[in-house]
């Protein structure tokens, strides 16, 4: 069922009569800004569809742009939009009980509409007297009304089976609409009887009635092969969108409606609008509302919301001969009319960027495109043939990536296509990675899990994505389900207790901005242009410099230390800079205050009571130093988000190990790992979640990563960075230019 979000005070943006066409030479530069890719691009698509000139539209988009929240500059809480901004003055009559509604309004005249119940000018004009804004008396209801009649009609519908599946308001003419899939009859029973009531200002549209009739009868001698036809019992309702992804119905041997290629081709819900037809002799699916048709066999556009089923307790004309789990199929479309339509616009597109006609572009295209069909071909002829070896293959423009696991043998590509074929290695054919996923599908399903699992061909590897974690721990450990070493758990991922505050994040900051040497530091790292994101060099603005600062500071630097650091030819700067998609060993352990080999003590998933914004303790003994001055034998003791909340809800965050036994990557005593350690960064977090640090307790500057026979493997989003012996040597560089300054 679709939830009807909670309608939000949104800017309308409202055309009116049309203006004035522009004149040639306005018309020129407003192109020419847009074929240029200009920085006021934004501004000139305006122009053009707006008919103004481009400087007007400059104006315009400058006024509405007044409440970004740009970046700051200085230390201190970032400065309020102007109060004549369009947000500013919206805060302040929102507050007003007669307040309707506020748009923008781009003809005749641009400006900012202001709507109220009543006395729009005299109540206007308490706030503002910028003729940019425009009182407009509109009488109905106030748009707290609004709010309110939307929530509790919402409650109501959704009580008496209803099934609202979309809701909007208009402000503009102060009408609220509802759209229902169910059964009204309860609710107007209620709306009767006095204990609903519906304000005379409310829409409610029903399902309007299928504008096809029912597929006529088979024809004589003509026997249904299908055992049953199970649909959802609402309408779907809304709005229904096609994905450009295929699917193939298949009619199985027991009579039941599949979809092919999905985890054991699982029994269709249709929609409710659904109908068999088998007037043609043969199998085919018409969607009564709006005319689609599909033949079992062919290949088709799915719906976009299409999934499978958790409940199907509102799936209507079940048969056991055909059960569940079911698949939803949100809406279906033959897939040929796509196919055209998208191949029509990347002619258009072709014709465009390679500056040739549209017969040539076609002529192009029509020739990758049977190319590709060839390549496709050979690609399942090859699947087929060779599933040892075969991984994928993608095709794109007539060329094709084929990934092989193993060397390819002498013939296997035929000579007409070698020129075509470009060969990538992976770790494992496809058909043995989807027969491990079936196998552990199998036990996860039969342990009762809500789970997921994806194959990556690329990484040869298995990734398990589950909101209940601790079950699949228990069953794991249970042997009730058997996961492979190198799959990964993936969860949505949890925060630190507390959450993020914005207010916590900016008392943080001043601590931060009140040191005595901050503006030095800002000084320094402004002195030193910075390669961002791979470019050349470029000197660091003040709003970067602020953050940089700030960082560097929660991290344990001052400006002392960059000055004697870049001395020596370590630049924290620039290490921090490149943790954007440069980063190293090398530069993460200048950010880092201790890099350590660790052997696991003890893992300990239940401190949240610590209130510091982490759940879990986990106890290293270091066995060896790359940087810092931490010695062999010492114990340190990190803090992880991942583990318990109070009310016994196991949480696990993205990019740290799994705190529970039986699953892969896990924490165990004995293990060894690569830790990036940091007291700074971990009391920062905790100050920005309003909560406080523990004295002595490290944070992770860098995901752990564990080390298997001298072999630091891949963490949770990089791969690995080498054998130990390779990280210890980009380190040590780091280490002495510490040790010969004396930072520590």
């Amino acid at each position: 069922m679709r939830q009807i979000a909670p309608l939000t005070l949104a800017l309308l943006l409202t055309a009116g009569p049309a203006a004035a066409q522009l004149t040639s030479a306005q018309k020129a530069e407003i192109e020419a800004v847009i074929e240029g890719h200009g920085p006021n691009m934004d501004a000139a698509m305006y122009a053009l569809d707006q008919q103004v000139p481009l400087a007007e539209a400059i104006r315009r988009l400058e006024i509405q742009n007044r409440d970004a929240v740009r970046a700051p500059e200085e230390p201190g809480p970032p400065p309020p939009p102007p109060p004549d901004s369009i947000g500013a003055v919206q805060r302040q009559v929102a507050e007003e009980p007669t307040f309707a509604g506020l748009w923008i309004q781009h003809q005749p005249t641009y400006g900012v509409v202001v709507a109220f119940t009543r006395d729009a000018a005299k109540t206007l004009a308490k706030y503002t007297k910028d003729p940019l804004f425009i009182p407009f008396d509109r009488p109905g209801p106030s748009w707290r009304e609004v709010l309110n009649t939307q929530e509790r009609l919402f409650a109501n519908f959704q009580r008496f089976g209803a099934r609202p599946v979309m809701g909007s308001a208009n402000v503009q003419t102060g009408r609220l609409g509802f759209e229902v899939t169910g059964d009204l009859a309860a609710f107007r029973a209620a709306v009767k009887r006095g204990e609903v009531v519906v304000p005379a200002y409310v829409d409610i549209t029903e399902p309007p009635p299928l504008r096809h009739a029912a597929p006529p009868p088979a024809p004589p001698g003509f026997v249904n092969p299908v055992k049953a036809f199970p649909r959802m019992k609402f309408r779907g309702g809304g709005i229904m969108t096609l994905e450009l992804r295929t699917g193939r119905v298949i009619l199985g041997p027991d009579g039941c409606l599949r979809l092919e290629g999905e985890r054991k081709s699982p029994v269709i819900a249709w929609p409710n609008e659904a109908a068999i037809d088998l007037s043609h002799g043969d199998v085919r699916v018409f969607h009564r509302m709006n005319g689609n048709s599909i033949r079992v066999g062919g290949t088709f556009a799915l719906g976009g919301s299409s999934h499978m089923l958790k409940d199907d307790a509102e799936v209507i004309d079940q048969n056991p001969a055909c059960p569940g789990p079911y698949l939803y199929l949100t809406g279906f479309s033959s897939y040929a009319p796509m196919e055209a339509q998208q191949f029509e616009q990347q002619v258009k597109e072709y014709a465009g960027s390679h500056r040739v006609s549209l017969a040539q572009a076609r002529r192009v295209l029509e020739a990758q495109g049977e190319r590709n069909r060839q390549l496709r071909a050979f690609g399942s002829e090859l699947q087929a043939a060779r599933p040892d070896l075969f991984g994928a293959m993608y095709v794109s423009e007539g060329k094709a990536t084929l990934k092989l696991a193993g060397e390819a043998p002498r013939g296997l590509i035929p000579a007409g296509f070698a020129s075509d074929i470009t060969i990538e290695r992976v770790p494992r054919p496809l058909a043995e990675l989807n027969a491990v996923r079936g196998s552990l599908l199998d036990q996860i399903e039969a342990a009762g899990i809500d789970t997921s699992v994806s194959a990556d061909v690329e990484a040869g590897r298995l990734y398990i994505s589950t909101e209940n974690i601790l079950a699949l721990s228990q069953a794991a450990a249970a042997g009730k389900v058997v996961i492979p070493d190198d799959a990964q758990v993936v969860t949505n991922g949890s925060s630190p207790v507390g959450g993020y505050g914005e207010d916590n994040a900016e008392a943080a900051y001043r601590v931060l901005e009140s040191a005595p040497d901050f503006a030095e530091m800002r000084t320094l790292i402004e002195a030193v242009p910075q390669p961002y994101y791979g470019e050349p060099p470029r000197p660091v603005t003040r709003a970067s410099s602020l953050d940089i600062g700030r960082f560097l500071l929660a991290l344990g630097f001052t400006a002392a230390d960059i000055r004697k650091l870049r001395a020596v030819g370590v630049d924290p700067v620039r290490a921090w800079v490149q943790q954007n998609g440069a980063a190293t060993p090398e530069n993460r352990a200048v950010l880092a205050e201790q890099v350590v080999v660790g052997e696991v003590l003890s893992v300990d998933p239940n401190r949240v009571d610590l209130k510091d914004g982490a759940r879990s303790t986990v106890q290293f003994r270091v066995t060896e130093t790359l940087k810092g001055t931490a010695r062999p034998g010492e114990t340190v003791s990190v803090r992880l988000e991942s583990g318990f909340d109070p009310d016994g809800q196991y949480q696990q965050a993205n990019g740290e190990p799994m705190m529970l036994p039986g699953l892969p990557g896990g924490l165990k005593p004995g293990d060894h790992y690569l830790l990036f350690l940091s007291h700074g960064q971990y009391a920062n977090s905790a100050r920005h979640h309003g909560m406080k640090p523990v004295p002595a307790m490290y944070g992770l500057r860098q995901e752990m990563a564990r080390i298997d026979a001298g072999v630091v493997q891949r963490t949770y989003t990089e791969p690995s960075p080498g054998t130990l012996a390779e990280v210890r040597a980009k380190i040590a560089p780091v280490q002495a230019a510490f040790e010969k300054v004396g930072v520590n």
